[in-house]
């Protein structure tokens, strides 16, 4: 939820920034990789909590939780690279 709440913040404060037609600027382009990256997030969130009813529909618990460490590794590097792109900005 938090990272719903970030996207939110800065999604809202990009389309206030006054611009030229026809230019694109560099923070308009870190905007754009954020919105990406956070909507990656967002999908990869949304997986990890689909993973629990795997388990309950007889999926071996083993296999599961491979999927679940995988999926947090995923979840880690996308947070660092919105991380990196907020910095960036």
């Amino acid at each position: 939820m938090k990272y719903i709440f970030i996207a939110t913040l800065l999604l809202g404060t990009a389309t206030a920034w006054a611009q030229e037609p026809g230019q694109i600027t560099a923070s308009q382009q870190s905007i754009g990789s954020l919105r990406i990256v956070l909507s990656k997030l967002n999908d990869t969130l949304k997986a990890n909590q689909d993973l629990q009813q795997l388990e309950s529909l007889g999926m071996p618990h083993s296999e599961v939780q491979r999927l679940k460490q995988a999926l947090d590794l995923k979840v880690k590097q996308l947070t660092d690279d919105a991380l990196y792109v907020i910095r960036s900005i």
